[in-house]
Order: C-alpha cells, then structure tokens, then sequence
C-alpha cells in the first residue's frame, strides 16, 4: 500500500535516510550511485525493485518520469545548472540549490558546486567541508529561493523548477517578478540554505 507523500515537518525532525527501512536505504543508495556513474536517468525497465522504487516516489524520495527515476534527491538524473563535484572527481547534476548543498551530508563527501545566479547569469561556485559553505565566486549576498514543501506533493514538478541560487535578494526579487508561479516561497541567505540541506539529507 503507497504511503501518504512526506510532511516537510517529519523532515525537519527526522532526516530522509532515517525515515526508510534498511532495504529502501539499500535500494535509494543503489539508485544513486548509478545515476552518478551513468550522469543519467535510471530506467525501471530492468529495476530490480520497481514496487519500492513507484513507493519511494510517492514519498518524495525520488521522482519518476518517461519510466525512469529522474531524480533520486539530492542526485538529478538530467543535466541542470547545478553541477555538483566530488572530491575524486566525479561529477552530477543537482534538481535545485538545496539539493546541491545537500550532496555534502547525503554522501557525507566534500564537494564543489558550480551554478550560477538563475536572474543575471553570474556565476556562483561554493564549496562544502564539514558542514561549512564557502563562497568561491558569487559575492557575499548568495541567497536561495524556497518553497512551500508542506503544500506540494510533486517536489520534482512544483518545487524543483523553482528553488534556484541567487547572487543577491535583487535579483531573487527581480526574477520572481517576472516568474507566476503561485507558490509561497522564502528568502533563505546561504547559511539558513545549508541549515535545510543538513536537515534533509544528513546520514
């Protein structure tokens, strides 16, 4: 039986990996790392596991399109402008900014992110250890755009395509007014961005 999708507040208390049993730990892992090796979309054709992977999706662990995982949060099957580096040189793509600084607590590696300001274009380069964002180009003012997650139930569709990095609170407020969309959305600075990630995604 699918489970009711996620409360942004069982988040907040209990991290995603906390609230899977073991297998679906095992199988999200599995996911992960294939769509990191492949820099692609994982298709459910061969799944082994389809029935926790279509369960996984109704919780918003992952999201499915086309009959593939598209995204196995924080990992993106499709390229985006949010690429993430390991420290080894492997390289993924992001579905939106905290998803990008999450990479560091969901796999519990240093990593550098390169994206850029979703208004102006700017480019914005960060780098995370041990829990720390450090700004390597992009200014002093990076914010991120945050939505409502209590009140979606299709992360990949209503929120993803919305929760980008900006180099400033202008131009956030600037593409926001060119940009309907009709969610609630919040202002977070970058420390209050990396605060979220860790409670999403820490192992």
């Amino acid at each position: 039986m699918m489970q009711q999708a996620v409360s942004i507040r069982d988040y907040f208390t209990r991290p995603m990996v906390v609230r899977l049993s073991a297998e679906e730990n095992i199988v999200r892992e599995n996911v992960m790392q294939a769509m990191i090796a492949s820099r692609n979309a994982y298709p459910l054709a061969n799944a082994p596991d389809r029935e926790i992977l279509h369960n996984l999706a109704a919780r918003n662990i992952l999201a499915l399109s086309n009959d593939s995982v598209v995204a196995a949060y924080p990992v993106s099957g499709l390229a985006t402008n949010k690429r993430v580096i390991f420290s080894d040189g492997r390289e993924a793509y992001a579905m939106c900014a905290i998803d990008a600084l999450g990479f560091h607590y969901a796999f519990g590696e240093d990593i550098r992110i390169e994206s850029e300001c979703e208004s102006c274009g700017d480019k914005i380069v960060l780098s995370m250890h041990a829990g720390c964002v450090e700004v390597l180009e992009g200014g002093s003012d990076i914010h991120v755009l945050h939505t409502d997650l209590e009140n979606n139930h299709d992360w990949s569709c209503s929120c993803c395509n919305l929760m980008h990095f900006f180099s400033c609170t202008e131009q956030l407020d600037a593409w926001q007014g060119t940009h309907s969309h009709g969610q609630r959305t919040f202002a977070l600075d970058l420390e209050t961005a990396n605060k979220v990630a860790w409670m999403l995604f820490a192992r």
